[in-house]
C-alpha cells in the first residue's frame, strides 16, 4: 500500500512539474513576443558641430531640408504625389506595399496628419557650397576628409546626433497606425569652430570671381591690420555632398588654389620688389617695356602688348609690368630672390589660425 502511495505522489509531482515547465515556457514565449520590436527606426542624418564665421554665423548647418515620414497607408502615398521625383515616389511605393514606413525629402510641405508628419532638417552645406574649399567634406562616416571638416574633426564630431524617426509598431513589427510619429536628435551640437572669414565678404569674392569667367582662379582678402583672412576662393567649386563627381574633372575643382602649390603670378612682384631694396637696387632702378622680352631663347609678354614704356620701380609695381620684373630679376639674382621669398615664408608650412 506504502509502495502505491509513493509511486502515486511521485506521478503526481512530475505531472505539475511537467505544467509548471510549460506554463514558464508559455510566458517565455510571451515575453520575447513582447520584445521583438516596439517601434521601427529610421535614420535620416547625422548633425555635428557647426563652421562659424568671425561674427559667429553659420558656414554650415544654416540651410534646411524638408524631410516627411509616412507610415504605409492610401493616404500617405497620395500625400507623396507631386512631392517627390517620380523614381522617388516608385521607391516610397514599393516599401508601403511591403507595409514599411517610409522618411524621403520632399521639395514642399506635406500637411501633417496620424499617419504622416513633416520636419525641417539642417543640412550640412549650403545649396551655393559656400568657402567649400576652406569647409571642406566629410565621407560617408561623416568623418572630416577635407579643408576644416578634416582639420577640427575631432571637436566638430563631439556630441554628433543621429535624426531619426520612430515608428511604433506591434509585437510582430507591424507598423500600428493611429499611433504618433516621433522624431528625435534634431538638435545640431553646440560645439564647433569660428573662422577669421566673414560670410559677406566669402560672398561677394566668390560672385565677383565667378563673374570674371576665370575657369581656374583663386581670390584671398585679408585684412590689413590684422592679417585675418576674410575670404578665400578658389575656382572651380565642387558639390561638398558628392565629391566623387569631381574626381575625373580636367579642371580638378577639388584643388584650393589659394593654398596649394600653384604659380602665383603677379602676386611674387611685390617679393621682387623686396628683394630688390634689400640688396641695394635703387628704386629708381628703370627699363623700357616694349611689350616683351627675351631670355634664354624664351620670349615672355607683358600684359600690355605695345608695351609701358620707360618704368621705374614705383612705375612697375603701380601698371605691373611684367617685362620690367622679369629684367629687375635679372639683376638681383636667383639666390638674393629666394632669399627674400623664403622670409616672406614662402615654401614653408603655415598653420592658418
Amino acid at each position: 500500500m506504502k509502495k502505491r502511495a509513493v509511486l502515486l505522489f511521485f506521478m503526481i509531482f512530475l505531472m505539475f512539474s511537467a505544467t509548471g515547465i510549460r506554463l514558464y515556457d508559455l510566458s517565455t514565449d510571451v515575453h520575447k513576443a513582447s520584445t521583438i520590436s516596439s517601434s521601427k527606426t529610421l535614420d535620416i542624418a547625422t548633425l555635428r558641430g557647426t563652421v562659424y564665421d568671425c561674427k559667429m554665423r553659420l558656414l554650415t548647418n544654416a540651410e534646411y531640408d524638408i524631410y516627411a515620414a509616412a507610415k504605409p497607408s492610401v493616404d500617405s502615398l497620395a500625400a507623396f504625389k507631386g512631392k517627390v521625383m517620380p523614381d522617388v515616389f516608385e521607391s516610397v511605393m514599393q516599401k508601403m506595399s511591403k507595409g514599411n514606413p517610409v522618411a524621403v525629402r520632399v521639395e514642399s510641405p506635406v500637411k501633417d496628419n496620424e499617419n504622416i508628419i513633416c520636419e525641417r532638417i539642417p543640412k550640412r552645406y549650403s545649396a551655393a557650397s559656400t568657402a567649400c574649399h576652406v569647409i571642406g567634406s566629410i565621407n560617408s562616416e561623416g568623418q572630416g576628409i577635407s579643408g576644416i571638416e578634416k582639420a577640427y574633426n575631432e571637436i566638430l564630431s563631439q556630441n554628433n546626433s543621429t535624426v531619426s524617426f520612430r515608428f511604433f509598431a506591434d509585437a510582430l513589427g507591424k507598423v500600428m497606425l493611429g499611433e504618433s510619429i516621433s522624431i528625435s536628435g534634431n538638435s545640431v551640437p553646440q560645439n564647433g569652430v569660428m573662422l577669421t572669414l566673414d560670410r559677406d565678404i566669402q560672398q561677394i569674392t566668390e560672385t565677383v570671381l565667378d563673374a570674371s569667367g576665370a575657369e581656374c582662379a583663386a581670390a584671398v582678402v585679408m585684412e590689413i591690420s590684422s592679417g585675418a583672412i576674410r575670404a578665400c576662393v578658389s575656382r572651380p567649386s565642387y558639390n561638398q555632398n558628392d565629391v566623387s563627381e569631381s574626381l575625373d574633372d580636367s579642371f580638378s575643382p577639388l584643388i584650393n588654389r589659394a593654398f596649394l602649390s600653384f604659380s602665383v603670378g603677379s602676386v611674387f612682384k611685390p617679393v621682387v620688389t623686396a628683394a630688390a631694396l634689400e640688396n641695394g637696387i635703387s628704386k629708381d632702378f628703370s627699363y623700357k617695356c616694349t611689350g616683351s622680352v627675351e631670355f634664354n631663347g624664351v620670349t615672355f609678354h607683358c600684359h600690355k602688348r605695345d608695351g609701358h614704356g620707360i618704368l621705374n620701380m614705383e612705375g612697375a609695381v603701380a601698371y605691373s609690368c611684367n617685362t620690367y620684373f622679369i629684367a629687375l630679376a635679372h639683376e638681383i639674382g636667383a639666390e638674393n630672390i629666394i632669399s627674400t621669398a623664403s622670409d616672406f615664408g614662402f615654401g614653408k608650412k603655415i598653420t592658418l589660425a
